[in-house]
């Protein structure tokens, strides 16, 4: 169950890769969001590889892995610090904070002293 945005977390899904490319010669992308990933590119018309990573995805393009990647991105700090470039912001991504339908009935009093704790309501 959804509960309420939280006050912090926003960041966005974007693609980034090195500063030489045009997104249209993307051919190999890394991401861990490969069902999103693929979704956007289906609908840009772009056929393009898609390679599964999990944690250091921004390393991909360095290491000759793929030409671009998509990632979550909050300031852009770790793109700079590895020579790459955002392209193109594929969603917006807001944090939530999320519980169990029984959990939300059962505990209601401390979910709520907690959301308010942390400037929510």
């Amino acid at each position: 169950m959804n509960v309420s945005k939280l006050p912090f977390g926003q960041c966005r899904l974007a693609i980034a890769s090195s500063p030489n490319l045009n997104q249209h010669e993307f051919k190999v992308v890394a991401t861990t969001f490969t069902n999103i990933t693929r979704q956007y590119f289906n609908e840009q018309r772009q056929d393009v590889e898609l390679i599964h990573l999990h944690g250091s995805v921004e390393l991909a393009p360095i290491l000759g892995l793929a030409d671009a990647i998509v990632d979550i991105v909050q300031t852009g700090t770790t793109l700079k610090e590895n020579n790459l470039v955002e392209y193109s912001t594929i969603m917006n991504i807001q944090a939530r904070l999320i519980a169990n339908k029984q959990s939300f009935y059962i505990k209601d009093e401390a979910i709520y002293r907690f959301i308010k704790e942390i400037g929510v309501i």
